[in-house]
């Protein structure tokens, strides 16, 4: 004698198979139809959208690299300064190097900075983040 709740549950797995198989074969038809469209892989086209991301990371970078050097001899700081800790530092680069307002930009410039100045840990990324958006720099 079947179970109920076994049946059912067996029915739904059956219905997700065969929209997953859907799925598949959709994106499969999509994937063609671009790759005649742009005459190339997606491969390709994706790494046209990296290429092109990786680009504007590295310019921003060298405008943060620019500005912090600029920012330190602004304020004084004419010798090298402590170096941040890197759970510090990734993040803050990581974000910097995707934002495109420059005055922004400038506030994640000064807060490496701003760390030398205080003790080492009274200054979190979390709150160098709202410090950068409160834009008080």
């Amino acid at each position: 004698m079947p179970v109920p709740e076994i049946e059912e549950t067996a029915k739904a797995t059956q219905e997700v198979a065969k929209t997953a198989g859907k799925a598949i074969d959709a994106s499969r038809e999509l994937g063609g139809f671009f790759s005649r469209i742009f005459g190339g892989s997606l491969e390709q086209l994706a790494g046209i959208g990296e290429d092109h991301l990786t680009v504007y990371r590295r310019t921003r970078q060298l405008r943060l690299a620019k500005r912090y050097e600029e920012i330190r001899k602004e304020l004084g700081f004419d010798s090298e300064i402590k170096p941040v800790e890197f759970k510090f530092g990734l993040p803050l680069i990581a974000a910097a190097s995707v934002e495109n307002d420059d005055e922004l930009q400038d506030l994640y410039a000064r807060l490496p900075i701003l760390t030398a100045k205080s003790k080492p840990s009274a200054l979190s990324f979390r709150s160098s983040k709202n410090l950068a958006r409160s834009r008080f720099c």
